[in-house]
């Protein structure tokens, strides 16, 4: 293969040589932004810190940018990690996110088009195929497969987020379990209101708001609880450790 032909076959659109610039400045700003939500385990943590405070303007902004921040690191991460296989092997690699935070024009499609192909795949085939024959309705194997996504989550995150300061803590901060699946569950019960009231809310809204607008307006339902998806990576000092590795 020519080096014309690879450079034609690689995800080249400009996407994953700017992610760099943008993790790493959305992080930086992030690192400094989130300290006052607290370090400690009641803090943004645990599953404690609920919807007294996250109403708040303050804490509202801050669930808002830490939704971006993630999006970024994780889209940032899948295609740097298959720029490497797509150069390596000459072909192109299927993405991982597909814009969901601002090309979404239904939480249906948010979740199962466009969000984490990969574990939207593996819950697929692992969770709602195999619950759908055994329960009655689409809506029940929906709603157990968003239970099983934050069982994995939850699973993923008591091995991934772990890290010692001993200036704070003696202990190595270990997440608190329940807190992804309960994330899961708020957003699967907004799935689940999207069956009834999308059509009507979709035709009348979905008709004049531009593409970005709504995907934005959708991605807020998930805003007053984005700390119970995110806030391991602040306690945990991952974003304070990705600023200093980024720049």
């Amino acid at each position: 293969m020519t080096g014309t032909e690879l450079l034609q076959t690689v995800d080249w659109n400009g996407t994953t040589l700017l992610s760099p610039l943008v993790v790493a400045t959305l992080v930086s700003i992030a690192a400094q932004l989130f300290v006052f939500l607290g370090k400690s385990r009641d803090g943004i943590a645990s599953l404690s810190f609920f919807l007294g405070r996250s109403i708040s303007l303050a804490s509202f902004a801050n669930n808002y940018l830490l939704m971006l921040t993630i999006y970024a690191v994780l889209n940032f991460g899948f295609r740097f990690t298959a720029l490497g296989e797509q150069l390596k092997g000459g072909y192109a690699t299927k993405p991982i996110f597909l814009n969901p935070v601002f090309g979404t024009r239904s939480l249906s499609e948010f979740w199962g088009k466009r969000w984490n192909l990969t574990i939207h795949n593996i819950l697929y085939r692992g969770a709602f195929l195999p619950l759908r024959r055994f329960v009655p309705t689409t809506i029940v194997a929906v709603f157990g497969t968003f239970v099983a996504s934050g069982l994995l989550h939850d699973y993923a995150w008591s091995l991934t987020f772990a890290s010692s300061n001993k200036e704070e803590e003696e202990e190595f901060f270990q997440p608190t379990f329940w807190k992804l699946t309960a994330f899961f569950l708020w957003n699967g019960a907004f799935m689940l209101l999207e069956r009834p009231l999308g059509p009507l809310l979709y035709k009348y809204i979905g008709t004049y708001l531009p593409t970005i607008l709504l995907s934005t307006l959708l991605g807020l339902t998930a805003v007053p609880v984005m700390h119970w998806y995110g806030g391991d990576w602040v306690t945990g000092g991952y974003f304070a450790d990705l600023s200093l590795a980024c720049w």
